[in-house]
């Protein structure tokens, strides 16, 4: 059986047959996350091809370094992917009867969509795996045990240590670059 940087060797050396053969055993667990939240397998499909091109595309840079396995790389990846895909078609409906009842400039809406970008911000901040973990639990509604297998922890709860510890570090980050929010807010807890 192929370690994972020796799968990152292969690719390197152009001998993509056998890499892609153990690169595209990941499927299944991009499959799971899609469909569990409301997509297909065609969107499952696509998502995971984008999630393979990202990953080709810095496995073959001289510079890139392995820091998680294959599939939790994948999987972080797709889910990202999925998450923006999510947002766009969110954003692109419109409930026209909601709109002719609310003025376009309401205050708590501008808010709101500013609380957004900056928790948006945070989690970039955060980056992987904080990133992923949170917007699995809070955004998915995935269980611990969930987020412990797609994530490759070995039991549910290392990650639930591991949401703990990266909601500590939000929760310093809001303090120190948002000093204005309360860091205890529910969103946090």
């Amino acid at each position: 059986m192929l370690k994972d940087h020796e799968i990152v060797e292969l690719l390197r050396k152009g001998k993509n047959k056998l890499a892609f053969e153990k690169i595209y055993q990941h499927f299944p667990s991009i499959k799971r996350l899609v469909l569990t939240h409301g997509g297909s397998e065609d969107e499952a499909k696509d998502i995971f091809q984008e999630s393979v091109i990202i990953f080709y595309e810095k496995a073959t840079q001289p510079a890139f370094e392995l820091s998680s396995s294959i599939g939790t790389f994948l999987y972080g990846v797709s889910n990202n992917l999925w998450l923006k895909r999510l947002r766009d078609i969110k954003a692109h409906e419109v409930d026209w009867g909601a709109c002719k009842a609310m003025p376009f400039e309401n205050e708590f809406e501008m808010e709101s969509q500013e609380s957004n970008k900056l928790i948006d911000k945070l989690l970039e901040e955060l980056g992987n795996p904080c990133k992923t973990l949170l917007q699995n639990y809070y955004y998915l509604k995935m269980s611990m045990r969930e987020i412990a297998q797609s994530m490759g922890y070995s039991s549910e709860n290392i990650a639930k240590n591991q949401k703990y510890k990266c909601l500590e570090r939000a929760k310093k980050m809001v303090k120190e670059k948002l000093g204005f929010l309360k860091a205890d807010n529910q969103c946090f807890n």
